[in-house]
């Protein structure tokens, strides 16, 4: 959804699968919010939620972008919570669009 010129805001609805000693599946729901400055930057928040009964997973991502035509170099910083562990940490990424 477009919230003018320069912002957008979206919702997802889906599942998140869990993969390590054993998989579980729960419902999830994400409300990314991406601010797109004149020429190149971009800079995007992205929660989201999934729900595992008394197990919750909380997950965020918060990248800046830079765009030149239909490349996008990104980098960040996320953040992630699931039952009692929590991992965080800075990433960087390609992305490639057409």
């Amino acid at each position: 959804m477009s919230l003018g010129p320069r912002i957008e805001c979206d919702i997802g609805l889906g599942s998140m699968t869990l993969h390590g000693d054993f998989k579980t599946s729960g419902a999830s729901i994400t409300l990314p919010i991406a601010y797109h400055a004149p020429e190149y930057f971009s800079i995007e928040l992205r929660p989201a939620w999934g729900d595992f009964g008394e197990n919750d997973v909380f997950d965020v991502e918060l990248a800046g972008m830079l765009n030149i035509k239909y490349i996008s170099l990104r980098g960040g910083y996320r953040w992630m919570k699931a039952g009692g562990v929590e991992l965080s940490g800075p990433f960087g990424g390609l992305s490639l669009q057409w």
